[in-house]
Parts: structure tokens; sequence; C-alpha cells
């Protein structure tokens, strides 16, 4: 869903808007630097909601939001409280390619930005809050 969003973004209309996505990045940029996590934390879900905010669709973001409890739960063992610079470069990169009105690649960043949960160091980390059954494939 937050792919359609950034490529709604892109259009000409909400432009004007974009500068409240650069003050949320320049803040993330600030906390991070001073390793007040809980803040950048706090932001990073901020940079998010703005995407549903500009574009009026407030609505669908609630829906959302319950669904996402568990990639926040996710989230938040990644960081185990120290955040990665990746995720303040992959909100650079999306903001750049929506400035650029580049719905296709607003859309790329925004996937690979989704996609960098390791679920396997998360396994690995919490073995014992974590099951994994094995199928065998064949016979």
């Amino acid at each position: 869903m937050e792919k359609e969003i950034v490529s709604l973004l892109c259009e000409p209309q909400y432009q004007t808007e974009l500068n409240t996505l650069e003050e949320n990045i320049s803040l993330q940029e600030f906390y991070l630097q001073h390793q007040n996590y809980e803040k950048f934390l706090e932001l990073d879900n901020e940079f998010h909601y703005l995407f549903f905010k500009i574009t009026n669709k407030i609505k669908i973001y609630s829906l959302m939001k319950g669904l996402n409890i568990h990639f926040d739960r996710a989230r938040t063992l990644i960081f185990k409280g120290k955040p990665s610079i990746t995720t303040l470069e992959e909100h650079k990169k999306i903001l750049t390619a929506i400035k650029k009105q580049d719905k296709a690649l607003a859309k790329q960043y925004m996937e690979e930005h989704l996609h960098i949960l390791d679920l396997e160091s998360i396994e690995q980390e919490y073995k014992k809050y974590s099951h994994k059954t094995k199928t065998k494939v064949g016979k």
C-alpha cells in the first residue's frame, strides 16, 4: 500500500508539501547523530504517516496501523535501541525520487525499504521466542 502512496506523492499537487518530509528527515538525522534512538524511531514512524497525511489518506493509514503491529515489533527488535544509518539513507532516497516525480523509482525505493527486515537475524537472536517448523518436500 505504501508503494502506491509514494507513487501518488510524486504527482505535482503534492510537491509543495514535501518540506514536511524534509523537516522530518532533518530531525531524524539530528536524533541519530545524538544517539536518541527512541526519538529517531518515533520520527521514522511519523515519516511514513506523513505520506498518508499529505495525500489525505489517513483512513487507510489507520487501517494499516492495526495490521502493522508485528512489523513494528520486528523493527524494534532489529534496532535493539540503535537504528541503522541505512534507514535514514533509504528515507532520503525515497524523498529524492518523490521530488523528481519518478513514480517507478519511488516505488522501488519504498519496496527495498520495507524489505529491510532480516528475519533470520531476529530468529537467531531470539530463538526461545521463535518456533520454526521444517517441511520436507517430496517424501
